[in-house]
């Protein structure tokens, strides 16, 4: 819809400097969102790891990760 608006609307008008800008801003938070995304993906991976780590038979996590022993 932004790129519509500044193909459509000449470089001097509002409406072509508040779709770049909209447009800006939104690119911003989406590449937030995915680093994000990213972040949690590799925290998750890590965690599922550590969970599955066996001591005679139990399932054991780590205390530092807010659970005790099952």
């Amino acid at each position: 819809m932004m790129q519509n608006c500044m193909q459509y609307n000449r470089s001097d008008t509002v409406y072509h400097r508040e779709a770049k800008r909209l447009l800006n801003v939104g690119l911003k938070h989406l590449s937030r969102v995915s680093l994000l995304l990213r972040t949690l993906h590799i925290v998750l991976r890590f965690y599922q790891q550590v969970h599955c780590v066996t001591t005679m038979g139990k399932s054991f996590t780590p205390m530092f990760l807010g659970h005790q022993a099952v």
